[in-house]
């Protein structure tokens, strides 16, 4: 992979410094095709995968999967934070000024 990477007639090529391309002959006078090496790419993810396994970091489908209630107190803090951010920016466009007044109001309606 590196070596394909480094081969300078690979460089001209969209996406032939990642290593991840290989070059076929077509017939003679066609040229050259190339293609993803997608058995070097089906290596590398199952590399990927059992690296996560050992580490504990893998969770399969069925794991990962939960039904989202619409209370975002049960979120993980960096769930909220980015479902949050998100409802802002639909909300109030994105404008800065807006989303600091809305939160002034939220936490004065919180105290009274």
């Amino acid at each position: 992979m590196i070596e394909r990477a480094a081969d300078p007639a690979m460089q001209a090529i969209p996406g032939g410094q990642t290593g991840l391309l290989v070059r076929q002959q077509r017939h003679l006078g066609k040229g050259d095709e190339y293609r993803v090496d997608v058995a070097l790419t089906g290596e590398f993810r199952a590399t990927l995968e059992q690296a996560a396994k050992e580490a504990g970091q893998w969770l399969e489908k069925s794991e990962a999967t939960w039904r989202f209630d619409g209370n975002i107190s049960k979120l993980p803090p960096e769930a909220q934070a980015r479902m949050i951010e998100q409802l802002e920016t639909v909300a109030f466009g994105g404008d800065q000024r807006l989303i600091e007044q809305a939160k002034r109001d939220a936490v004065t309606e919180a105290v009274m």
